[in-house]
């Protein structure tokens, strides 16, 4: 055998080999890929086509870096600013810090926090009774008010019903009273002209009592235009 036909051989032979190993693709065993699940803590894009699986986030809430409660008054909104000078001592300008925290300058944290907070919750209350009495101070010249206003009213009332009598209305801190206008006769009571003795009082509405109205009538006719 020359090398020809040597060469010849080993060419079919390879040839035969490779029509053995390569069968049609439905023959050959599928390989899955590995399936990705989506579920908590996974990001979405790590698992693309499959559903999103809703839970509950275990971060906590937001909260200040400084952890410093909330003020309830702008003014009272300075807790980083002492955070900050508690622990630096850097007044930024403002001498209040030195005059009232200089001793507590470097501090640890912690207590550094429970003073700032403590500053806060201070300066809050103090505004917090100083509107409450300013508004109790507008509520009572509110109610002073109305009471002069009522007052007026009921005077004016009275004015006029003692009026209609020709008698004048007397203001006084026990009660108003309607007096007759008509000066004391001389000489004794029996003629009935003793007017300072024929006052007449008030009902609450402002009218006249009308006991008293009918009294003064029989007892003194000439203190009033009855």
């Amino acid at each position: 055998m020359n090398w020809k036909t040597t060469l010849l051989t080993v060419a079919i032979g390879v040839a035969a080999a490779l029509a053995t190993s390569c069968s049609h693709p439905d023959d050959a065993t599928q390989i899955s890929a590995p399936t990705k699940t989506c579920g908590p803590g996974t990001p979405i894009f790590s698992c693309p086509g499959d559903p999103i699986v809703s839970f509950t986030p275990t971060t906590a809430p937001y909260t200040s870096p400084e952890g410093l409660v909330n003020a309830r008054h702008d003014s009272c909104d300075f807790g980083p600013e002492l955070l900050h000078y508690l622990e630096t001592g850097d007044n930024d300008g403002n001498p209040w810090y030195d005059q009232h925290y200089a001793a507590d300058v470097g501090l640890p944290l912690p207590q550094a926090r429970a003073i700032a907070d403590a500053a806060i919750e201070r300066c809050d209350n103090t505004l917090d009774e100083q509107e409450a009495q300013t508004s109790r101070a507008a509520s009572q010249s509110a109610a002073a008010t109305t009471s002069a206003a009522r007052q007026a009213a009921l005077a004016e009332k009275e004015a006029a019903a003692c009026g209609q009598i020709g008698g004048v209305l007397t203001q006084r801190a026990g009660g108003d009273t309607c007096r007759s206008a008509t000066p004391d006769a001389p000489g004794n009571d029996t003629t009935h002209t003793r007017c300072y003795l024929g006052n007449i009082n008030f009902n609450p509405n402002g009218s006249l009592i009308e006991e008293q109205l009918e009294f003064a009538q029989r007892q003194y006719p000439k203190c009033y235009t009855f």
